[in-house]
């Protein structure tokens, strides 16, 4: 599973990249309004000053950025974990994983779509996943990309519909 996690983060890199926000972010998607932001750049990055940052007056290097992100990651992965269950995760394969994951960093996995994946109703997971307020009016909110990810997830869920 060593090497699946290892695929699972590289797909997450570059949606991570991808993703359009509002929020201020910064290196691979890091949300410096989060409610943990502070306190997870001085357990991660300590030699950097967080204020400054956020304020655009200092950069963080692709290494630092790189910690911040296998962090984020982690953290989610655990999520995923402990929303479709370990056996299920474990399961699936690294493309789906990266889709499974990029749900529940951007929030967008709720309990409906994850129950569907734990009951192995892949033909209906991707309907109810894209059944999302954000994906619905993406275009009136001027966030667009939402759409290309969510999309890019199901095409992903997707691949786990047998004939």
């Amino acid at each position: 599973m060593q090497n699946a996690d290892s695929d699972a983060r590289q797909h997450m890199q570059i949606i991570l990249v991808e993703v359009e926000s509002n929020q201020p972010k910064m290196g691979y998607g890091f949300n410096l309004n989060r409610d943990d932001a502070e306190e997870t750049f001085q357990k991660l990055v300590p030699e950097v000053d967080f204020d400054k940052v956020k304020t655009g007056q200092q950069s963080i290097t692709k290494e630092q950025a790189r910690k911040l992100l296998n962090h984020d990651i982690t953290e989610h992965v655990n999520r995923a974990k402990s929303r479709l269950g370990d056996s299920v995760y474990d399961s699936l394969p690294p493309n789906v994983k990266s889709a499974v994951i990029s749900a529940v960093y951007r929030g967008d996995l709720g309990p409906k779509t994850a129950n569907l994946m734990k009951a192995g109703k892949w033909r209906d997971v991707g309907v109810e996943y894209l059944n999302h307020q954000q994906y619905k009016k993406a275009q009136e909110l001027g966030i667009i990309g939402v759409r290309t990810r969510m999309n890019w997830n199901v095409e992903q869920f997707n691949t786990m519909i047998k004939e």
